[in-house]
């Protein structure tokens, strides 16, 4: 480690933050990796300390992320070093676009707590040009706790690490670093470590050179189309702990493959259980699949197997037929969210409205394959339909699929309106005829 103090001005990087950007994604989420020329050798790491936090605090802070960068550096199957250097000063020190910046600091003093992806910088060495990203906010009041995990996560996120679909909404072990809130989490799990290891690739001990892999296609069982946004999960067959996850369809090498899952990093010898979980199995955000693409509520979960992989080998288990739940409209009322005042469907009538009075109603979704949208609606003169996804973070169930109208009447009496939906594979489904009653204001 290296230790300076002093005064700087960063030289002016423009940051391509790629945290809405659907990129590369594996068995966890990944992004675009650290340009193979600056991590072939230890990464710079700028530990940037403010002036006001003293020795005793400062000298916790720096060993305890150092900690998190050693949980990085002692994967086996992975090549990544880093080079941490110490500068505490007044203003953020002067840097070159192959270093890795984290701001260390009291929380009063920082803006923001998280990190940065890779960006594209020409000044960056290699092809593509990507260089570290930034973690903004290392607090100094977790020292002695989470901070070594916590910076274990958000060093993660500069190396182009996303988050993980395994989450505490469907388990209570092996939850890896990165989680997308860190919760439950005691270490690297083999979900982090087969991250890591395909992202950054050891050149003498490869991860498939020791583990083993399973792959195969998830399609429709009613159209054979392939279904991509299912959270595919090998799990012990004994234990039920976790081990790795992949979004199906979402990039494992080259372009995204529909339907495809690879679940790498898999332990040889054993019993492991393929388990296809819909959205609601995890929180959070970024997972190199749009939100819109995420299958939920609109199938029963399936365990698969059990399989047994061995080092170095792949059991391709082709196509897995999933069965989808046909589309429906399963609920009606003035709000997003369950009410005791909701409406059956089946009766055909909307909430009533008054003439000349804002009107909303939410018609809530089940089945069909995501993505979802309106392709008919007979609705009177100035109303709109639109289909609304709310996948909010740390949401449990992890969200709902509704059909939002909006509109202003302009008279009195029943109006019949026709609605139809289609899903991702162009099948129609929920057509259903619905009177909106209309009330004195």
């Amino acid at each position: 480690m290296r230790l300076s103090s002093g005064s700087f001005t960063r030289a002016g990087l423009v940051l391509l933050l790629l945290l809405g950007t659907s990129l590369p994604a594996a068995a966890f989420t990944l992004f675009a990796p650290v340009s193979p020329d600056v991590s072939a050798n230890p990464i710079h790491v700028v530990l940037w300390v403010r002036d006001n936090v003293t020795a005793p605090d400062m000298a916790a802070a720096v060993a305890d992320i150092e900690a998190g960068l050693a949980m990085w550096e002692g994967v086996s199957t992975a090549g990544l070093s880093f080079d941490p250097e110490v500068i505490q000063s007044a203003t953020e020190p002067a840097t070159v676009p192959e270093d890795l910046l984290v701001i260390i600091a009291y929380a009063a003093d920082l803006t923001q707590g998280g990190a940065s992806l890779p960006f594209a910088n020409p000044g960056c060495t290699g092809s593509p040009p990507f260089c570290p990203g930034t973690w903004f906010g290392a607090a100094v009041e977790l020292a002695g706790g989470t901070l070594p995990l916590v910076a274990a996560h958000e060093i993660g996120h500069t190396l182009g690490m996303g988050h993980s679909t395994i989450g505490t909404l469907e388990f209570s072990t092996n939850i890896p670093v990165m989680h997308w809130a860190i919760a439950g989490v005691t270490g690297l799990t083999d979900d982090d470590v087969a991250l890591v290891s395909h992202l950054y690739p050891s050149a003498t001990t490869p991860l498939g050179s020791v583990t083993g892999t399973i792959t195969g296609r998830l399609v429709s069982l009613s159209t054979g189309l392939p279904i991509t946004g299912i959270n595919v999960v090998a799990v012990d067959h004994t234990t039920g702990d976790p081990s790795v996850a992949h979004l199906s369809g979402s990039n494992f090498t080259g372009a995204p493959v529909p339907g495809e899952f690879h679940l790498i990093g898999l332990a040889p010898g054993t019993s492991t259980d393929v388990r296809l979980l819909d959205g609601k199995s995890f929180a959070g955000e970024t997972y190199g699949v749009s939100e819109f693409a995420i299958q939920a509520d609109n199938f029963a979960s399936v365990t698969l197997g059990p399989y047994v992989p061995s080092a170095g080998g792949t059991i391709a288990l082709g196509d897995v037929a999933v069965d989808i739940d046909p589309v429906s409209i399963d609920r009606i009322g003035l709000g997003p969210d369950p009410d005791p005042g909701d409406l059956d469907p089946m009766d055909g009538l909307l909430p009533p409205a008054s003439v000349g009075q804002e009107y909303e109603a939410y018609l809530h979704v089940h089945g069909g394959v995501r993505p979802l949208d309106v392709t008919s609606f007979d609705l009177p003169p100035g109303f709109t339909a639109l289909v609304v996804t709310s996948r909010l973070v740390a949401a449990d169930p992890h969200g709902d699929t509704l059909v939002y109208l909006q509109g202003i009447p302009a008279f009195l009496g029943p109006w019949a309106t026709q609605e139809t939906l289609t899903d991702a594979h162009g099948v129609q489904g929920a057509t259903v005829a619905l009177d909106l009653p209309a009330t004195d204001p």
